[in-house]
């Protein structure tokens, strides 16, 4: 709601909500509901373009229009030029900031067979219609923001918000895997995700390779926790009595609620 790239999911949204509205019968169709959509969208654009006005004077332009010359600036429309097939490479698998490498579950998307076959499919033509144009759509403009390049120290970024729409994909591969497989992998994700939620420098060495080799090699942890102890809040503090605590905390409340849900019943 308040970056231009929003732009991207409102054309995708917008064609679908179209497309859709199309299928309904004839006597289903009410131009009430596309009215509904257009003032939701309107209702996103008028608090962007608020923002804008409020901040940098001006609710049309983007503010990399005031901003000072910095890296990039001078590519394109002040960083914003025509795509580039080396940062589209490098948004998907650069070592510090691709998707699928700080998301290697989503790989799982590329098998196409298991989202288009007709057999146990999930999702509707219509959606995959969807998703692929979004997705496509968001990799281009990403690959057209020079800005991207600046990554290298952050982490994957830009291309997140393609992430809940490439795991339906790989949500039905998952599905015609072998259970146990289907299990392995979802640890090997969730713990690979773990590592760079705990160990965020990706800038040194192998990238995000790194923080799978530190938290791996050198035990779990927690950045508040550190924070704290480099501080000299805490010391010498371990976050094993925390995941227990955790733990447990979560067990108890799935007890009460399996206990409240047969006593329903």
């Amino acid at each position: 709601m308040l970056d231009y790239s929003g732009l991207v999911a409102v054309l995708a949204l917008s064609a679908y909500a179209f497309f859709r509205w199309l299928g309904f019968a004839k006597e289903e169709r009410k131009i009430s509901d596309l009215v509904r959509f257009g003032a939701g969208v309107a209702v996103c654009a008028a608090i962007l373009m608020a923002y804008q006005w409020a901040c940098f004077g001006n609710p049309i332009l983007p503010a990399q229009s005031y901003m000072p010359p910095a890296n990039f600036t001078d590519q394109g429309y002040r960083g914003f030029s025509f795509p580039s097939l080396d940062l589209l490479v490098q948004t998907a698998f650069s070592m510090r900031y691709g998707l699928f490498v700080s998301a290697p579950i989503l790989l799982l998307a590329f098998f196409a067979p298991a989202w288009l076959g007709k057999k146990s499919r999930l999702l509707e033509k219509r959606e995959i219609y969807f998703i692929l144009a979004f997705v496509l759509s968001f990799f281009v403009f990403c690959a057209a923001n020079q800005y991207g390049r600046m990554q290298f120290n952050t982490g994957v970024r830009h291309i997140v918000p393609v992430v809940p729409f490439l795991f339906l994909f790989a949500a039905n591969t998952l599905l015609k895997m072998p259970k146990i497989v289907a299990v392995l992998l979802g640890i090997f994700a969730t713990y690979w995700s773990w590592c760079l939620v705990m160990y965020r420098d990706v800038e040194q060495g192998f990238g995000i390779f790194e923080s799978l080799k530190h938290i791996t090699f050198e035990g779990f942890q927690l950045p508040w926790l550190m924070t704290l102890e480099r501080m000299g809040f805490v010391q010498n503090a371990s976050p094993i009595p925390l995941f227990l605590l955790c733990g447990v905390m979560i067990w108890t409340l799935w007890s009460v609620g399996a206990k409240r849900q047969n006593a329903e019943f």
